[in-house]
């Protein structure tokens, strides 16, 4: 019966326009009910100066010292776009490498996920929630974590594959991110 259910909510979750919607409610609970959104104290000085405060307003646009995004839709401060959709690309280059009834057993680490779009996008498509970490510079979901993607808070080999879409262009200091990337993944023979 479990199985069923999970397979169920897989499915559900496919659907851009449900995940987007259970998305928007998780933020609207934890930002605007149980005021969670934190922010990485510790941001290196090879980040971009302005990346935090950049991808915040994507999600939750209060308090932030930018002006509104021009193509941002929001309701109740929370951005309107937070399915991971976008994430749908670089699912495409792990299917070259892994067959989706593999995905199961992968560990995955997603940097600068924003929302939790891009989690539930990859459980939707069979990863296990418990093996997908996601770390970025702000956060209100328990399943996103605090961290710099020039210092990651991982041990060497620990993950099968790293996602790290539209992200690399908010850091000065490419090569550092590279290294940690190539540091975290498994080494594969």
């Amino acid at each position: 019966m479990k199985f069923l259910l999970d397979l169920a909510i897989r499915k559900v979750l496919l659907i851009d326009q449900i995940r987007n919607f259970y998305c928007f409610c998780r933020v609207f609970y934890f930002c605007k009910i149980l005021n969670k959104m934190k922010e990485f104290e510790n941001v290196s000085e090879d980040t971009w100066k302005n990346t935090l405060a950049s991808n915040k307003r994507a999600v939750y646009n209060k308090n932030i010292d930018l002006p509104k995004h021009p193509n941002a839709k929001r309701f109740f401060d929370i951005g309107k776009t937070l399915d991971g959709s976008k994430t749908k690309w670089l699912l495409e280059a792990i299917e070259y490498k892994y067959e989706k009834s593999d995905y199961k057993n992968l560990k995955i680490l997603s940097i600068g996920p924003r929302s939790e779009g891009e989690i539930f996008l990859l459980y939707a498509n069979g990863f296990k929630l418990q093996n997908i970490s996601a770390v970025d510079l702000f956060s209100y979901s328990p399943l996103i974590t605090l961290g710099d993607m020039h210092s990651l808070k991982y041990k060497e080999n620990t993950f099968d594959i790293v996602l790290m879409g539209w992200c690399l262009a908010y850091s000065n200091n490419k090569k550092k991110v590279l290294l940690e990337v190539n540091r975290v993944l498994k080494k594969t023979s």
